[in-house]
């Protein structure tokens, strides 16, 4: 079994910018299947492509900037499609892809987030005997509405409203597009049928459906490292989802609660870059920005050394990756109650993961961490357990290769007909 994968960024290296749900859906599916991937990349990097060749997957890198531009936003006034969206668009892409999948002949074609679905839908008219499937990442009108309940920057709403409604009408017309549109979490898929049905729209039925993501369970690191440092650790992208997440929690949490406990917060990753302009005031409120640092095994050990994992979201959609990376590695979790909903028919909060809202609820946990009533041993030991017991890699692939065969023979028992 052949399969086209077209994503909106290339899937290596893993560990930047939201890249691994990409990488190791392909890495697991490469096992059972034959593997070929394109996407957009502003230089195609030799190194990056032999990777990914050596645990064959057969990539098609074309060359495409789809940076931001201020006067693409300008120009998307007199364009139908949300600014976010259209910027993926080229059409010597579109060509481009036409001829690979004439190259050669995938059995299915799956795209990646609904900003590469103008390929997925030019496709399917080119080779309607082809099964053409939507992987949904994100609900991205979803991400624009839970912004929109937190901006208080008045053009930055005005800005969000008029890419809300725009967004929103794009992700309903092409959903109806592909065989099947399959999110990442049960609150995705009821979310996109909550959608669907507040704007009338067709009944998707068995169009939709949910598939989660693995994760790559490592060694209990946490429980190995025996020296721990009286710190919480987060470690983020500088993408605008954790950049207004992490501005809350110090706002509205951490600066109300950091003289009563004796904690202190690493931050890690690139976000740093995005607060080093207040690297001298957040030290006072003993926030202490770590950098950025590349390679995986050493950010992983770095992170252990910290007692606490802390994921503060209020804006997105999907689920945050980067809470179950940090439970592959057995770290405990503190979440918000946005974070932890769409785990919640696999995890119990205070036996597998910390949940909190408030700025008493925060603090309450970290009174109790300190008093050793919460033992963060058990709780990483848990956790990590549940993650090798049910967020396995193999069993999504396999979620995946059964819903191809599906497909495959759906679509030749109508041509036979």
């Amino acid at each position: 079994m052949k399969v086209l994968f077209i994503l909106s960024q290339t899937p290596y290296p893993w560990w930047l910018y939201g890249r691994s749900s990409y990488y190791f859906t392909l890495l697991s599916l490469s096992k059972f299947i034959d593997v070929h991937v394109s996407f957009p990349v502003p230089i195609v990097k030799e190194e990056y492509q032999k990777h990914l060749e050596e645990r064959g997957i057969n990539s098609y890198p074309f060359i495409l900037d789809t940076k931001d531009r201020y006067y693409k936003l300008l120009l998307n006034l007199f364009e139908r499609e949300p600014f976010k969206i259209r910027k993926y668009w080229n059409i010597d892409y579109k060509n481009f892809l036409i001829d690979l999948t004439r190259k050669i002949k995938p059995d299915i074609i799956q795209v990646h987030t609904p900003h590469m679905a103008f390929y997925g839908i030019e496709l399917k008219k080119n080779f309607p005997e082809i099964p053409v499937i939507l992987r949904m990442q994100d609900i991205v009108s979803q991400q624009i509405r839970t912004f929109l309940s937190t901006s208080k920057n008045p053009i930055e709403k005005l800005i969000a409203l008029w890419q809300l409604k725009k967004t929103q009408k794009y992700e309903i017309n092409v959903w109806k597009f592909f065989e099947k549109v399959i999110f990442l979490t049960k609150t995705d898929l009821q979310d996109a049928f909550e959608i669907c049905s507040k704007n009338n729209s067709l009944n998707f039925g068995e169009k939709f459906i949910y598939i989660m993501d693995g994760i790559e369970v490592k060694e209990n690191l946490y429980l190995k490292h025996k020296n721990k440092e009286n710190t919480i650790a987060f470690a983020a992208s500088d993408q605008i989802q954790n950049i207004k997440s992490l501005k809350w929690f110090l706002n509205e949490i951490w600066s109300k609660i950091y003289t009563r406990t004796k904690f202190s917060l690493n931050i890690y990753g690139k976000i740093c870059e995005h607060f080093k302009k207040d690297e001298k005031k957040l030290k006072l409120k003993r926030v202490f920005l770590k950098g950025f640092i590349e390679d995986r095994n050493e950010l992983d050990m770095e992170l252990v050394k910290n007692r606490l994992f802390l994921s503060p979201t209020i804006v997105g959609s999907g689920y945050r990756t980067k809470i179950l990376e940090a439970g592959a590695i057995g770290m405990p979790v503190i979440c918000t109650t946005f974070d932890f909903k769409p785990f919640a028919d696999y995890l119990k909060p205070h036996e597998h993961i910390l949940v909190a809202d408030t700025e008493k609820e925060f603090l309450e946990i970290l009174k109790n961490v300190e008093n050793s009533t919460i033992s963060l041993e058990k709780i990483s030991q848990t956790f990590y357990l549940t993650l090798k017991e049910k967020f396995s890699w193999d069993d999504t692939a396999k979620k995946f290769v059964n819903l191809y065969s599906q497909l495959i023979s759906n679509k030749k028992n109508i041509n036979e007909m």
